[in-house]
């Protein structure tokens, strides 16, 4: 075979395996366009929905009931104030999305298992013509709460949007969302999550580092940052990010390393 014939071959081998690993990509990793003709939301949705009395229990908790999930579908809990008395303390979804809902409770904790099964969402997906769905779930709070949620579905985010609560403890895989918010205490954890804080006023802010992926803090007042973990851990502290930041290591060889970002500084040990 002559070289040049060799070198064809290989440009086009090349082009080819990209091909595929771009295709693959884009129907695994992509983000979902919200925009898209054929995209889900839950305006196509009658604006019925079903709900849950979630005021009743100390934690709750999110678990993604199986593993035969559809790749394309993705879903948001918003986390927001009540407009009406009905909803206070309610844990709402779209009617045509009760399907995906069980509900079970274990001591002071209610467990919200989420379907994402590919048997019934295909069908979904059929119905309204759609590829992709996001659908968003609503829990309504009031100032008064003291909220737990622990979200472990691997297929919803978390979102606190202009809120005011006495204490929020969250933990997520997923995102984290904490946006125009006043919050007294505010406590984050997650496996490889991704935190995000922007335009909040919060008194004291606890988050442990460990197992976290990224976050990142966007024009907060912070009066007081508590910062946890294990092994090595980095911070870049601007200046207007809070007034105090305090480090408190899980084991005796944990550390943190700061950038610090300030005209000046007080550090005490």
């Amino acid at each position: 075979m002559r070289r040049t014939t060799v070198i064809l071959l290989a440009i086009l081998s090349s082009v080819l395996l990209l091909s595929v690993i771009f295709i693959i990509h884009l129907r695994f990793f992509a983000p979902i366009d919200k925009t898209e003709k054929n995209f889900l939301s839950n305006d196509n949705f009658s604006g019925k929905v079903d709900s849950i009395n979630v005021s009743l229990y100390k934690v709750i908790r999110f678990v993604d009931e199986n593993n035969n999930e559809v790749n394309d579908i993705s879903s948001s809990l918003m986390v927001q104030p009540f407009k009406n008395e009905q909803q206070k303390g309610m844990f709402c979804y779209p009617k045509e999305l009760s399907f995906m809902i069980n509900k079970q409770v274990s001591g002071d904790t209610l467990i919200i298992k989420l379907s994402y099964s590919e048997e019934h969402l295909t069908d979904l997906l059929d119905k309204y013509k759609s590829k992709r769905m996001h659908a968003n779930f609503s829990l309504y709070t009031d100032s008064a709460s003291t909220l737990s949620i622990k979200n472990e579905s691997k297929k919803m985010g978390t979102i606190f949007k202009n809120i005011t609560l006495k204490e929020a403890t969250v933990y997520g895989v997923n995102e984290i969302v904490i946006d125009s918010c006043k919050i007294d205490r505010l406590n984050i954890s997650g496996y490889h999550a991704q935190i995000s804080l922007a335009n909040n006023k919060i008194n004291i802010f606890s988050i442990d580092l460990e197992n976290l992926n990224n976050w990142k803090v966007d024009k907060c007042d912070i009066n007081e940052e508590h910062l946890t973990g294990k092994g090595n851990n980095y911070v870049s502290l601007p200046k207007t990010e809070c007034k105090k930041m305090v480090w408190k290591g899980k084991t005796k060889d944990s550390e943190i390393n700061v950038s610090l970002k300030a005209d000046k500084a007080t550090i005490s040990f």
